[in-house]
């Protein structure tokens, strides 16, 4: 499952006809967009923009940012600083965006159980991982958007034109750099996206409330509980309808789980997996207080590290995910500095 260079990126042109993924945390867009604004006069990192920017617009390399950089991105206070931050997403990215997840969950369970029965899988993920626009960064259609955003409904977006004027708009969202930043910036639909996940932070707060209240479990109780839970909470009601769908006894279900290794099982599910191990490893080795922005790093990372070339990410997730050793088992470069880009190829080559 290790990464090779160029991991399907839709419409790259580095090796092979595709394009690497290097994906960074709102941290470190951050930071780019300060060099880009004149803020921040490090030589290194002035160098390391131009780079990234070249290899970008030259299809070498996708930079895609996230649901999560949005959510990140629009708790800046000031709007002129979300402003410059906004064009930077968009003007890197090339508009490329990190599907999240919820695209993929079921996707990946289908694949797992094909290996668990001996066939090949039934979806190349890697190939769909990268989308455009509000409907790549929310999983949803042009529709499903317009119903789930109260502003694409709004007379900015469809000038009193009937349906076909909606998806022409939404067209215009994924294809136009102008019209996507208009979008990120809009008030109502920063609050579509927010309200999208508006239960996360309550839901969070209540499960870190019950692992840490169950803290003192040995390691391995709690990995069990853990286990368990992950699988009556996730997978249990995916695997089902596959098997219906399929065929395929719950008895030989049973049968095929008993007879292969869980933990060989759950890393066939690139993203669960790394999700699960991240919050496992989070929750055992974290030496500060636990809180909410985790699950978030979490929740985008776990996409990111099984599906992106290169992860830059702050330390403690880089900590997480490298000792865990999910960098290796998923050929995935994590790094917790912007600046050893640098030191990696395609950033190595002369200009």
């Amino acid at each position: 499952m290790g990464a090779t260079a160029g991991r399907h990126a839709q419409g790259g042109k580095g090796a092979g006809g595709t394009a690497r993924i290097v994906y960074l945390d709102v941290n470190h867009w951050i930071t780019l967009s300060k060099v880009r604004s004149g803020l921040e006069p490090n030589p290194a990192l002035r160098a390391l923009y131009g780079r990234i920017d070249g290899l970008s617009k030259s299809g070498e390399i996708v930079v895609p940012f996230s649901l999560f950089t949005v959510i990140e991105a629009s708790r800046y206070h000031k709007r002129g600083e979300c402003r410059k931050l906004v064009d930077l997403l968009v003007d890197l990215s090339g508009g490329h965006v990190l599907k999240p997840a919820s695209y993929f969950l079921e996707k990946e369970i289908e694949n797992a159980m094909c290996g668990l029965i001996g066939e090949k899988p039934e979806h190349d993920i890697r190939s769909e991982i990268i989308g455009r626009g509000p409907a790549g960064l929310i999983n949803y259609t042009v529709f499903d958007t317009y119903e789930k955003i109260a502003s694409l409904q709004h007379r900015a977006f469809r000038d009193g034109q009937g349906d076909g004027g909606v998806a022409e708009q939404f067209e215009a969202l994924e294809n136009d750099a102008g019209a996507l930043k208009k979008c990120l910036m809009n008030e109502d639909v920063l609050h579509g996206i927010r309200e999208a996940h508006a239960d996360a932070d309550e839901l969070i707060s209540g499960a870190e409330a019950e692992r840490y209240k169950n803290s003192d479990m040995t390691k391995s109780a709690f990995e069990r509980r853990l286990i368990v839970g992950d699988f009556d909470n996730n997978l249990i009601d995916m695997m089902s309808r596959w098997a219906v769908r399929r065929g395929v006894s719950s008895r030989k279900i049973e049968e095929l789980l008993e007879h292969t290794s869980i933990e060989a099982f759950r890393r066939s599910m690139p993203a669960h997996h790394t999700r699960f191990t991240l919050a496992w490893a989070r929750d055992r080795k974290a030496g500060r207080p636990l809180k909410t922005n985790d699950l978030l790093d979490i929740a985008h990372l776990a996409v990111a590290i099984p599906y992106a070339d290169m992860v830059v990410t702050d330390k403690m997730a880089a900590y997480l995910a490298t000792s865990e050793k999910l960098d290796k088992l998923y050929g995935c470069t994590v790094l917790d500095d912007l600046k050893k880009l640098a030191c990696l190829p395609p950033f190595t080559q002369a200009p």
